[in-house]
């Protein structure tokens, strides 16, 4: 029985069908002869991937994971770099992720992108245009979560790339900063505040009538979820595995229940990107 280990820490509010997902999957492989083990991290665990990665330096043969600290900070993923094989290439990527910053390390293979967009309270707002995208919030009260996570460390540095380190404080200096996105989408939900940036996944409950849904003009800030693949494990199987644990519907599930965009080849888009012309920010 060849042994496959892999750490997972993705999508949190999904996070009971990723694991049910990656259960299924290793009754599929272990009748190939490939027993996976997983370890998860995320919501509801005492410690995240990167935290754990750093303190113990340990890493699995799969590593898929939203907490970009993973693979944005050196001195965690300058420890393990040299024991990775080029995943970018075991999956054919759609061409507006294949052509993106999103796809540029060869190392890391892109399996969905979270969008963070608009999302504005018409009463709060009042009788004045609605904004268009993030230049025409900077001065207003507003809202986003995630605030040691990639959802707002992402942000900051989107808004500090596109126009300036001034502007990102600015920006912040009439934010309210939580620690969960969906508190941001609760605030203005609830009229706390005129507009929050939040992911897809929360903004699309938005029915449109009280809460209007804008995607930037600057494009969608994004947080991928990258997949990484340790040495331990060839090319050929690495493929094997990557179609056992992400086959299309699976994608497509993303894609259906979160809004999320699944970055593969032949899995579904998603209606608010497709009509934005794909416009997704990412800068590592």
């Amino acid at each position: 029985m060849r042994r496959i280990t892999m750490f997972w820490s993705n999508v949190c509010v999904l996070g009971r069908q990723e694991v049910r997902h990656v259960e299924e999957a290793a009754k599929r492989l272990r009748e190939k002869g490939i027993e996976l083990t997983t370890t998860f991290f995320g919501l509801g665990q005492e410690e995240g991937l990167a935290e754990f990665v750093s303190r113990t330096e340990e890493t699995a043969d799969l590593m898929i994971s939203t907490d970009l600290t993973m693979f944005e900070d050196e001195r965690i993923f300058g420890t393990f770099r040299e024991r990775l094989i080029p995943a970018r290439e075991l999956r054919a990527l759609k061409p507006c992720v294949a052509d993106s910053s999103i796809a540029c390390n060869p190392l890391l293979l892109p399996v969905l992108v979270i969008p963070l967009v608009m999302v504005v309270n018409r009463a709060c707002w009042g009788e004045r245009p609605l904004p268009l995208g993030f230049a025409d919030i900077v001065e207003e009260r507003k809202s986003y979560g995630g605030r040691d996570n990639s959802a707002g460390k992402g942000l900051n540095r989107q808004l500090a790339a596109l126009y300036g380190d001034a502007f990102m404080e600015s920006f912040n200096g009439n934010a309210d900063v939580f620690e969960m996105p969906v508190q941001a989408f609760q605030a203005v939900q609830k009229g706390r505040v005129p507009v929050s940036i939040v992911p897809t996944l929360f903004a699309m409950r938005a029915d449109d009538t009280e809460l209007a849904v804008i995607y930037p003009k600057e494009g969608a800030v994004t947080v991928p979820s990258f997949l990484a693949v340790r040495d331990t494990v060839s090319m050929e199987l690495a493929k094997d595995l990557i179609e056992a644990i992400f086959p299309a519907g699976f994608c497509d599930f993303y894609a259906e229940n979160g809004h999320i965009f699944p970055c593969f080849k032949g899995c579904a888009d998603t209606g608010l990107t497709s009509e934005n012309g794909f416009r997704f920010l990412y800068q590592p």
